[in-house]
């Protein structure tokens, strides 16, 4: 039996913080209420209610930390919550998929970490999340991870493990697994990163959803009003305004992921790949390698102007990282000659550098005829309301067919051995590697004009956090397809069969 434990007291904090933080709305509308009313008795419960918010969100988070408790038994970590229902959650080690810390201002103050755990059944959300413990309580709980997947892994080859023996606390050492630095992000390609993610204009709609939620209380009619005549009187003043606007988004933008991205390491133990990153914050996550489905290289429009692109794993499991709901960012800016190279450090297995082979040349008119079908009814559309100056919009015909050929140029398909890949762009690259044996399902479909140029479309699922991830390839030769449906099925298709 192992003693049960609580968090450390800055818990309380932290989840006091977090309180305020979802009360903060309701209180600030309350005062806006009680500000406008004036009706005696009514208007002094108005007055009082933030105070009572603010106190029962202080007395309910001491509780909810005194009555939180967790303990490892049994090959479990064990978690007894809740305010005024009592909670019991008991979580098998094996059935932990990954385990994530991080560090935030309050964790650092007092060299505690953040403990985030993901399990298979947890469909994309945490499992458990410990807000406040100290580094040791994290690495000790690390080991029994660890110690838990070398123990299925041992089960599966000699069905014989003593379980006891297995979890009793103290009978192994917590021996630190040997890490090695793998890539270190520059300052200038954190700027860079930062300058093309494209965050101001997330912070520009953030904050007009925010402004939205006060549409009663606040005279949005009036005030477009004023701003008609304010632009009618000085477009070139309101033109300035609305860049200035723009610019102060984009700076908030940039500083929040240099932040974010500051002190950028990926380290390689034996088992696992660490990625660490923030200032502010530190997030840790491990990545086991066993769990790795795939590798994908995404190629950002812009960034892969300057030769960069953003190489992700497919890990299965591993819902409530920073990359929430998507794969796991390992390099967020790259040199792309230089990915293969540091790759081989980390999955050796995986070979990037194999060449791409092409889609076929009669495939390169579908190509830049393609954004023509989500094009034309948009620009008619605009050409009727906004005549003139809407028939400039006849100028994104040039543009996107240009699009299109670069498409066409970056296509193409791969396979060496028991790895598969697939490559598609629109405005964005993205080139997907794969195994055979971890291929959950290969399509090959054709419609009736890919039929006539012999042609069709593969793609292919692998298993993520979410669901699956998919890479693609449209338009290949109906051979290609014909021999990447061979290299992955049992059974040799029938003529006809598959397409």
């Amino acid at each position: 039996m192992c003693e049960k434990k609580r968090l450390h007291p800055v818990a309380i904090v932290a989840n006091l913080l977090k309180e305020i933080k979802e009360a903060i709305f309701p209180i600030i509308i309350t005062f806006i209420i009680s500000a406008g009313e004036q009706e005696g008795a009514l208007d002094l419960f108005v007055f009082f209610v933030p105070f009572i918010i603010i106190a029962f969100t202080i007395i309910s988070g001491f509780v909810r930390w005194l009555r939180f408790t967790y303990r490892i038994e049994e090959g479990e970590l064990r978690i007894e919550h809740g305010l005024f229902v009592r909670k019991k959650r008991y979580i098998p080690f094996e059935r932990i998929q990954s385990i994530s810390t991080s560090e935030g201002i309050l964790q650092r103050l007092f060299g505690l970490v953040k403990m985030t755990i993901e399990t298979a059944g947890g469909a994309g959300e945490t499992e458990a999340m410990l807000s406040a413990i100290s580094k040791e309580e994290s690495a000790r709980i690390q080991s029994m991870f660890e110690m838990a997947k070398a123990k299925v892994l041992q089960e599966n080859s000699m069905e014989s493990v003593d379980e006891e023996q297995s979890f009793a606390e103290g009978t192994r050492p917590i021996i630190e697994e040997k890490k090695e630095l793998v890539y270190m992000m520059s300052f200038k390609e954190i700027l860079f990163v930062s300058l093309t993610s494209g965050g101001a204009l997330g912070i520009i709609a953030a904050a007009v959803a925010f402004l939205s939620q006060f549409d009663e209380l606040i005279p949005f009619d009036k005030l477009y009003s004023e701003f008609l005549n304010f632009v009618a009187h000085g477009i070139v003043l309101a033109s300035i305004v609305g860049m200035f606007i723009i610019f102060v988004a984009y700076l908030v933008a940039i500083i929040r992921s240099m932040l974010k991205y500051s002190n950028f390491t990926v380290e390689r133990t034996d088992e696992n790949v660490i990625i660490s990153y923030g200032l502010l914050e530190i997030r840790r996550t491990t990545v086991p390698l066993n769990r790795v489905q795939g590798v994908e290289i995404r190629e950002h429009f812009i960034r892969s102007l300057f030769g960069y692109a953003s190489v992700y794993v497919v890990n299965a499991g591993s819902g409530s990282t920073e990359e929430s709901h998507d794969n796991i960012l390992l390099f967020p800016f790259i040199k792309k000659e230089t990915i293969a190279e540091i790759m081989k450090k980390i999955l050796p297995e995986y070979a990037i550098d194999v060449p791409i082979h092409p889609v076929p040349e009669r495939a390169k008119f579908r190509y830049i005829v393609r954004p023509f079908y989500y094009i034309t009814i948009p620009i008619a559309i605009g050409i009727y309301f906004l005549r003139p100056w809407g028939w400039l919009l006849l100028l994104l015909f040039p543009i996107f067919s240009i699009i299109g050929y670069i498409s066409y140029r970056f296509a193409g398909w791969n396979i060496t051995e028991n790895q598969l890949v697939l490559r598609h762009r629109f405005i964005n690259g993205k080139t997907m590697y794969m195994f055979k044996n971890r291929i959950q399902a290969l399509e090959i479909q054709s419609n009736w004009f890919q039929r006539r140029k012999k042609l069709g479309t593969i793609q292919s699922s692998i298993k993520s956090s979410i669901g699956s991830a998919e890479g693609k390839t449209v338009d290949v030769d109906e051979e290609v397809l014909m021999d990447i449906y061979k290299w992955y099925s049992r059974s040799q298709p029938n003529e006809g069969e598959w397409i």
